[in-house]
């Protein structure tokens, strides 16, 4: 483990990815510090102000600093990213676990209902799960995490299927284990690496998906700050106010940015196949 913490520790973009991660938790954490105006205070004598030292991204079509909304913005994306992730890879790895290993009806009954939900485009059918639960933040993490679901269940089931047929396994068999007790001691530690890199890798494509669910009005409700949905109010002032749709843009390439190399960096750790 240790030689795969400075693997991972030498690695040029995985480091520049922490470090910007990093960053971002703690504007996230310390939004109210850094924040020198109220997010959502209206002030219709500084609409559409250009960034200048008392604003520094600028002012909205309603007179809200650009930069407190960018800054509380980055609170919501964070959880945006995690959470769906969180419910993803907790419902994949428990079907993935049970078809792999069970194999039989239990597999061919997980992996038709699999195929179901990968025949609707991904973005589709979060806009369904939304339009049957109602547009707001909490259901939208619950559409990104249910629409993300197969894609752990497959490469779990495959990592499972592989894992199954090894040695150890048939040992603990030998000696009478239990199912589960081969499941969680035997096979879910061989499997949970792919799983690592899937889920990192998958934050940023929650944090995509999000905002542009966001963008169409489908995710967290205004008046609050997220930046997917600045975007959205920002579109018919791109001419105007070009600060606008810059700075939640740069926040949003920057953080998925971040996360796609430090998933960069762990598969290239925790992948033997690409070890030098």
């Amino acid at each position: 483990m240790l030689l795969g913490l400075s693997r991972f520790a030498g690695h040029r973009g995985a480091s520049v990815g922490v470090v910007v991660f990093a960053v971002l938790l703690i504007v996230a954490l310390a939004a109210p510090l850094l924040a020198r105006q109220d997010p959502l205070a209206v002030n219709p004598d500084a609409r559409l102000l250009a960034p200048s030292g008392q604003h520094l991204f600028g002012t909205d079509q309603l007179g809200r600093d650009q930069f407190s909304r960018v800054v509380y913005g980055t609170r919501v994306t964070l959880m945006v990213g995690i959470v769906p992730v969180l419910i993803a890879a907790a419902a994949g790895m428990a079907l993935g676990l049970t078809s792999g290993y069970f194999r039989g009806a239990a597999d061919a009954l997980i992996m038709r209902c699999i195929d179901v939900m990968m025949a609707f485009p991904g973005l589709l059918l979060a806009l369904a799960v939304i339009a049957v639960l109602g547009p707001d933040l909490r259901n939208l993490m619950i559409s990104v995490g249910i629409f993300s679901i197969p894609l752990y269940t497959r490469v779990l089931r495959g990592s499972t299927l592989s894992t199954r047929e090894n040695l150890h396994v048939d040992a603990a068999r030998a000696i009478g284990c239990g199912h589960l007790r081969i499941i969680i001691w035997h096979i879910l530690p061989n499997v949970i690496a792919p799983l690592i890199v899937l889920s990192t890798l998958g934050m940023a494509n929650a944090i995509l998906v999000a905002a542009s669910l966001s963008f169409l009005g489908l995710g967290q409700r205004p008046p609050a700050p997220e930046w997917g949905s600045m975007l959205s109010s920002a579109r018919n002032f791109l001419r105007l106010a070009w600060w606008m749709t810059a700075f939640p843009g740069l926040a949003i390439s920057i953080s998925v940015l971040a996360i796609n190399l430090i998933g960069d960096g762990l598969r290239d750790v925790l992948d033997p196949r690409l070890r030098t």
